[in-house]
C-alpha cells in the first residue's frame, strides 16, 4: 500500500525535507514579548441560577464585566474573579466554571442596637466592595438593619447577599462551599451613629474590627475542568481551588502540560 502524500500549502515536491522555512513580512517591524497574547484562564464556581455557562464543560472568552455577569452570575465566585482580572490591561481572559460543591454557604452576622439619636452611616466591606447604609435620627435597630440589607443587596457585583431580622443582618456568600469561610467582613465603626452599636460575628476575629465568615461546607472538584482545558495553552491559570486534593490534581495537570511530549508550561496562581 502506498502512503498518500502530505500536502502542505506553499511547498512543492522539489522542496528539501527536512529543512528550515521562514517568512519575511516587509514593514512589519519587530515583535516584543508584550505583543504576545497573555492568555489567562480563571477557574471557579458560577451561579447556575443566573449564569448561562455550563459547569465542567464550557470555556468562554470574557471581554468585559457584563460578559462575566451574564456567563457566571453577577455575584458568583468566578464572576468576581473576572471583575478583578479585567482591571489589568493586556490580558486575554477566559473562564472555566467548576460545578459547585454540595454543601452550605458561609455566613456572617451584623447585630445592630438602637435607636439612633443622630444621623450617621454604617459602613462595611466584603471582598473589596464597600457597602454604605444611611442612618437617620430616630431609626430603630430594625430600620437600620433594613438599610444595611438594602445597601448590600443593591450591589449586584459583590459576592454576598443580606437578610435582616429585627436588627440582626445575616450576610451570605453567594456560592456554597468551604471557600466561603475565607471571606472577611469588616466594619468601619462599632458606633456608626449616636445611640447605635454594630457588632460583626462569624468565624475567627481579624485585626481591625473584622471577622471571617463561617459555616460554609462542601468541597468542589476541578478534575472535569482539567480534562476540558487540557488541549489549550494558557500562559496563566488562576484557581479558586486551594484544598490539598484539588491542588495535587492541578500539579499533576501542569506537570503533564509542561512535559516533553506537550511542551506547554504555564504559571498557576492560587491563594
Amino acid at each position: 500500500m502506498t502512503t498518500p502524500p502530505i500536502t502542505i500549502l506553499g511547498f512543492s515536491s522539489t522542496d528539501f525535507v527536512p529543512g528550515f522555512v521562514g517568512e519575511t513580512v516587509l514593514g512589519a517591524g519587530a515583535i516584543t514579548s508584550s505583543q504576545i497574547p497573555n492568555k489567562l484562564l480563571l477557574v471557579g464556581n458560577m451561579d447556575t441560577a443566573t449564569g448561562t455557562a455550563t459547569p465542567d464543560q464550557d470555556v468562554d472568552q470574557i471581554f468585559n464585566a457584563d460578559d462575566a455577569a451574564s456567563l457566571y452570575g453577577d455575584r458568583s465566585e468566578l464572576a468576581n474573579m473576572a471583575y478583578a482580572a479585567l482591571r489589568i490591561p493586556g490580558v486575554v481572559l477566559f473562564g472555566a466554571p467548576v460545578a459547585e460543591a454540595t454543601g452550605t454557604a458561609a455566613t456572617a452576622t451584623i447585630t445592630i442596637t438602637g435607636p439612633a439619636t443622630d444621623d450617621g452611616e454604617a459602613v462595611y466591606r466584603v471582598g473589596g466592595v464597600i457597602y454604605r447604609a444611611a442612618i437617620a435620627n430616630g431609626d430603630s435597630a430594625t430600620d437600620i438593619g433594613d438599610s444595611i440589607e438594602a445597601a448590600i443587596n443593591a450591589e449586584a457585583r459583590g459576592a454576598v447577599t443580606a437578610a435582616n431580622a429585627a436588627g440582626t443582618v445575616t450576610v451570605t456568600v453567594n456560592n456554597d462551599g468551604v471557600r466561603g469561610n475565607k471571606h472577611i467582613i469588616h466594619q468601619d465603626s462599632a458606633a456608626p451613629a449616636a445611640g447605635v452599636t454594630s457588632a460583626v460575628a462569624g468565624g475567627a476575629a481579624v485585626e481591625g474590627d473584622a471577622v471571617f465568615f463561617s459555616g460554609g461546607t462542601g468541597t468542589d472538584s476541578s478534575t472535569n475542568v482539567e480534562a476540558v482545558v487540557f488541549s489549550e495553552f494558557f500562559k496563566r491559570v488562576a484557581l479558586a481551588q486551594s484544598d490539598a486534593t484539588n491542588l495535587a490534581a492541578w500539579e499533576s495537570h501542569s506537570d503533564t502540560l509542561a512535559g516533553p511530549l506537550e511542551g506547554r508550561p504555564g504559571h498557576y496562581i492560587v491563594a
